[in-house]
């Protein structure tokens, strides 16, 4: 039994010393850039504290990180070359910048410190294409990741000149369709700015800051997160969006904590021999077979069990014996009969407590903490992709098989109704918006929303989305004074005809003796 004891501490032991040793396989690059020192606009005063804590963030989840801050033209093109160099052949390759990007005529661009942009035919000479940030990380095995939180309102776009009508000038930056196997997290989504911050950080890169490091969060369900974080965190008016895909392997920054081992359960010979014998024993109504067990196997759980029995049984005789003094063993008797029942279920009862209690918590397996957890995950899917799943609350119902049939039944694919990991990842992996955009009867869809219908002056939207004329209803006091006229009128009209001599004129003409209309009289 000692070795047991001391077999089950040093397993105990490693379990928790085990999760301390960090151990990543894989070879990790990032390259992180912060501008912030601009030298023809305003001073950008976060950068350099997102890159920083970034780097660190990196840093513990095994990453080789090259930070470089306030880069001009030069610098940054170099830096990214020489970055490419080391990501070709790495399983992981990350590439994050914060400061100014912008998008002319549908091209998105980082901007270095030293750019001045007086002209948009500027910008090709003195901005670095996006492409070639997604480029540097093209030689990457697995992951490939690009993360911009360069989405911040351009104060470059207010005084530049526009030399041609047919280029335009975006707001934000616009949407990019990377290679596959590349993601580009962007911090707003296309056409859409970022905010800085009013702290040390951006919003951005405070949701990063969160939930990098969590352990067990596959790389797309990451990003679902951090952009739920900065909807939360902006009120809803900063939405990240992630663009591009990845292979159907899965993909974590920070592996799921190893679970502490559980003691390998061996009774000894004896524990398993009295268990045994109990299943015999426990039935006996012999206190001397009880008392001869728990001698026995004393020390085990049962030799309780049977202490207990005997106790009770000799209590319950004693107490019928003092009460039926002439028939005494009649009385034990009887008491024995009747009460063993009562004692067999206390002992049923207490034995399965007993099972229950050494019986092993359930293991929780997969990437999710729970089923709950999955769901949710599931319904989040589903609502990306317009399917409408409803609350996000994990209960799988009737609204939740509904989507998962309309997504199956638009992407084309085999889906079942029970959700499963399976499920999850089918819907995850599924880029674009699967289900087409439905709108209520009062709604049009409009640049991928629901907008509400206008009618023109006059009239009004119905129910059914229709424009109906509006009627102006007239006052009672007024309808009264109408009808009375129209009364006055007709009884004015019937008067005068009835008085009319045959022969007289009316309207320069001349009526004949029958009420005719004619030239000469009667």
């Amino acid at each position: 039994m000692k070795f047991v004891f001391v077999h089950r501490f040093l397993l105990l032991l490693l379990a928790l010393v085990a999760p301390i040793v960090p151990a990543f396989a894989e070879s990790r690059v990032a390259l992180v850039i912060g501008n912030s020192a601009y030298k023809h606009v305003a001073e950008l005063p976060n950068p350099r504290n997102d890159s920083a804590k970034i780097t660190e963030k990196l840093e513990s989840l095994g990453f080789e990180v090259k930070r470089a801050d306030d880069l001009g033209y030069d610098a940054i093109r170099r830096t990214l070359r020489d970055f490419s160099r080391r990501a070709t052949g790495a399983d992981m390759a990350i590439v994050f910048f914060a400061g100014h990007g912008m998008e002319v005529n549908k091209s998105n661009y980082l901007i270095p410190t030293d750019a001045r942009l007086e002209t948009d035919r500027e910008i090709s000479y003195e901005a670095v294409p996006l492409e070639l940030v997604t480029e540097t990380v093209s030689g990457a095995k697995a992951l490939r990741l690009v993360m911009l939180d360069a989405c911040r309102n351009n104060p470059f776009s207010n005084k530049m000149k526009i030399t041609s009508p047919s280029r335009s000038l975006g707001r934000g930056l616009s949407r990019i369709e990377p290679t596959a196997g590349t993601l580009v997290s962007y911090a707003a989504k296309e056409g859409t700015t970022a905010d800085d911050g009013r702290g040390q950080h951006s919003p951005y890169t405070k949701a990063l800051l969160k939930h990098l490091d969590e352990p067990g969060l596959e790389i797309n369900f990451l990003f679902r997160k951090v952009r739920d974080s900065v909807l939360q965190e902006t009120n809803g008016k900063q939405e990240p969006f992630t663009y591009g895909s990845l292979p159907g392997s899965r993909l974590y920054l920070k592996s799921a904590r190893p679970k502490p081992a559980q003691p390998e359960k061996q009774p000894g010979l004896q524990l398993s021999e009295a268990a045994q014998i109990w299943a015999v024993t426990q039935d006996s109504k012999s206190t001397l077979v009880l008392e001869a067990f728990r001698k026995a196997y004393e020390g085990t759980p049962f030799s309780a069990l049977a202490r207990a029995r005997i106790s009770e049984l000799n209590d319950i005789v004693k107490r019928q014996t003092s009460s039926q003094p002439a028939d005494p063993k009649s009385a034990s008797n009887k008491t024995a009969q009747e009460v063993v029942p009562e004692i067999h279920t206390e002992n049923k009862t207490e034995n399965k407590i007993a099972s229950i209690a050494s019986e092993p918590e359930p293991e929780i397996t997969g990437r999710f903490a729970s089923d709950k957890e999955l769901v949710r995950g599931i319904q989040q899917a589903l609502n990306r992709h317009r399917c409408d799943a409803g609350r996000v609350d994990g209960a799988w119902g009737r609204k939740g098989r509904e989507a998962a049939a309309r997504f199956a039944r638009f992407a084309k694919l085999s889906l079942g109704s029970a959700p499963s990991e399976e499920m999850f990842d089918t819907i995850d992996q599924t880029s674009g918006k699967v289900c087409p955009l439905a709108c209520g009867a009062k709604y049009n869809a409009k640049g991928g929303k629901c907008v509400l219908k206008k009618c023109g002056k006059g009239k009004r939207l119905s129910n059914s989305g229709s424009c109906l004329t509006t009627v102006k209803k007239k006052s009672p006091k007024k309808r009264a004074r109408k009808t009375a006229r129209a009364a006055r009128a007709k009884s004015s009209s019937t008067s005068t005809s009835r008085n009319r001599r045959p022969g007289s004129s009316r309207a320069g003409q001349w009526v004949g003796c029958s009420g005719s209309k004619l030239f000469d009289p009667c």
